[in-house]
């Protein structure tokens, strides 16, 4: 039998260590000099998991144990980079993601962030940009009818 609750902890605990997307949108006069970072790697040492910080606010976390399948590849509107991970596929779209590819393959990725020009100056050019994330629930949970 599994503790739920104590695996939330824990999830709860690597996404605070890993930082949040910016709290403050740039055409609200903030972050006009917050650069954007696409990743966050760790140096030398592997991680037990990374968090995925979406645009829209949502933040999930996935344990390294967990990931089935890794692909990369290139495409013409972009990079790609697709995982399964339990009942979850996760497909991330940007460019110059190759280090993360084989950040993920070392288990050193600390986090990964959707790029938003709401909330970040442009990129340089040559930088990894995440423009896109998307997590696919392969089982969704059923949903839940309110109590009257």
């Amino acid at each position: 039998m599994s503790d739920q609750g104590g695996k939330n902890r824990v999830v709860e605990g690597i996404i605070r260590s890993r930082g949040e997307m910016p709290a403050v949108h740039r055409n609200d006069g903030g972050n006009d000099d917050t650069a954007y970072q696409a990743v966050r790697v760790t140096e030398g040492f592997p991680e037990m998991g990374f968090a995925v910080f979406m645009r829209n606010g949502d933040f999930h976390g996935l344990f390294y144990h967990l990931v089935q399948k890794l692909r990369y590849r290139e495409e013409e509107n972009g990079e790609y980079i697709t995982l399964s991970h339990g009942e979850q596929t996760l497909v991330i779209r940007g460019k110059h993601l190759r280090e993360t590819f084989q950040a993920i393959m070392s288990q050193t990725l600390q986090a990964v962030y959707e790029y938003s020009e709401d909330l970040y100056p442009d990129p340089y050019p040559e930088d990894p940009l995440v423009n896109r994330i998307w997590i696919h629930d392969l089982n969704p949970p059923p949903k839940m009818e309110e109590e009257n």
